[in-house]
């Protein structure tokens, strides 16, 4: 996570918070810091939010937070 940008710092913070459940009431699933890494390496070439929701069968909600 060296490599990353301040903005992508807080982007992978968001989406760890947004899975784990902490943001909204219902139950959530923890993702991998490797899966956020990977998530957050897809947006940055561009891919859609929902391409990457349907890939890691996540929520696009929590992709784009």
């Amino acid at each position: 996570m060296d490599e990353m940008g301040v903005g992508e710092t807080d982007r992978v913070r968001a989406v760890l918070a947004a899975s784990s459940g902490q943001l909204c009431s219902g139950i959530g699933t923890m993702v991998g810091y490797s899966v956020v890494e990977q998530i957050v390496a897809a947006l940055a070439r561009g891919e859609s939010d929902l391409a990457v929701a349907r890939e890691y069968g996540l929520d696009w909600k929590t992709v784009r937070a």
